[in-house]
């Protein structure tokens, strides 16, 4: 794994810990104005194209709302962890994801280019990772909310 992702993952790890403990998402804090804050994380490269936009911390939302969103900003960074860590890459397909306000999606090619899977929920995504990376050596753990 180089380094970039090696440094993605320690941000996404930091900005999850930030979360549960209360906090920002930070560095992936974006947005301006108290009810347009968004969590943003984008990657790209030749197997893996990653697009979130979520919202968090807007100000008029109630407890309940705030939890959710918590909780999706929450999946969306260990699904980023997951796909980076994801040794599917070596097939030479790509996989793209993308989370906004509007809901979420992912699609996964083949070598070919020819479309293998996709979908607007990442549950199905969520257990072909756990496929692969079900080998034994793998250090990887899949905690889904």
């Amino acid at each position: 794994m180089d380094n970039d992702r090696e440094a993605a993952l320690a941000e996404l790890a930091a900005a999850l810990a930030s979360l549960e403990g209360g906090g920002p998402p930070a560095p992936f804090l974006g947005g301006h104005g108290i009810q347009s804050r968004l969590f943003e994380f984008a990657w790209s490269d030749l197997a893996l194209e990653i697009d979130f936009r979520l919202p968090w911390g807007l100000a008029l939302d109630e407890e309940e709302a705030r939890r959710a969103r918590d909780a999706e900003i929450g999946a969306a960074i260990r699904l980023a962890m997951l796909l980076l860590q994801s040794p599917a890459a070596e097939d030479g397909g790509r996989t793209t994801v993308a989370a906004d306000s509007r809901g979420v999606s992912y699609s996964v090619f083949a070598q070919d280019g020819s479309l293998e899977d996709a979908g607007d929920d990442w549950e199905p995504l969520v257990r072909r990772l756990e496929t692969n990376l079900a080998d034994p050596a793998s250090a990887a753990t899949v905690f889904w909310p």
